[in-house]
């Protein structure tokens, strides 16, 4: 009897390990104001991010760091350096970091608001 206890906590203990990992597991996706609206889904856990461009296209990037307020993070297209981005977490704000010697990529900053996750995350490694 002993033994079956021990058993059914061990699972138990499991389970409740499981449901407390799945439950910091962390992916959304946020919809973004520009002159049309473009989106960016993040998954903390694997650090990957997916900025769907205007065109309907994604670029794939990295998280370089995440804080309770903030992430950083890049997107890359081909060809050409890392677009920085920094997401405010508080404000919903997205700030684009300005790349000296580009003058087509200044800083600027776009409002944001959490939407559906969207399936261009899933598709990260055919991008």
């Amino acid at each position: 009897m002993a033994a079956i206890r021990q058993r059914i906590l061990c699972l138990i203990s499991l389970c409740l390990l499981a449901a407390s990992s799945a439950a910091r597991a962390e992916s959304f996706s946020l919809k973004c104001e520009a002159a049309v609206y473009f989106y960016i889904s993040f998954d903390i856990d694997t650090g990957r991010v997916v900025e769907e461009t205007l065109s309907g296209s994604g670029l794939k990037g990295r998280i370089d760091r995440s804080q309770d307020d903030a992430i950083h993070f890049h997107v890359v297209r081909s060809g050409e350096p890392a677009f920085g981005r920094v997401l405010d977490r508080r404000s919903g704000q997205l700030r684009t970091l300005a790349l000296p010697g580009y003058p087509s990529r200044g800083e600027h900053t776009f409002q944001c608001a959490p939407t559906d996750l969207r399936p261009m995350l899933a598709e990260y490694d055919s991008l």
